[in-house]
């Protein structure tokens, strides 16, 4: 059976960037306890899926892509790093009370990184051709 990561699911980031984006088009500077929720748990789900995902490939599994394995394996812990800076960049702004443009590209960005790595990781268990439906 293939893995996924399950209740491990870093893609509350890119909820998160979509919840942010929301927000600056609507021209909302205030945190909203949406987004503080899917960057905390996207974050922590980003380690657990990346802990998990190390051990899955000591296993073995992935071996048959060498270079499709390590990609998504350097840009899962990538991920995984730095949703745990996201979290705290989250934190000290809700404190404050206000949305900086810094934050809101960066969370972007790590929206964008999690994209890569999740098609990456379909790569690895469906092939190259995944998305063609071959």
């Amino acid at each position: 059976m293939p893995f996924s990561p399950g209740p491990f699911d870093p893609t509350l980031l890119i909820a998160a960037a979509g919840g942010e984006l929301w927000s600056a088009w609507r021209g909302c500077r205030t945190p909203t306890p949406e987004v503080r929720f899917c960057v905390l748990l996207g974050a922590a789900a980003a380690l657990a899926s990346a802990a998990l995902g190390w051990l899955h490939a000591w296993n073995g599994h992935g071996a048959g892509m060498p270079l499709a394995l390590g990609l998504h394996r350097w840009a899962g812990t990538t991920t995984a790093l730095e949703g745990l800076g996201t979290a705290v960049l989250s934190e000290r702004e809700d404190r404050r009370g206000v949305r900086s443009q810094g934050f809101r590209v960066w969370l972007l960005f790590r929206a964008l990184l999690v994209a890569v790595s999740g098609h990456l990781g379909g790569v690895l268990v469906h092939g190259e051709d995944f998305l063609a439906g071959g």
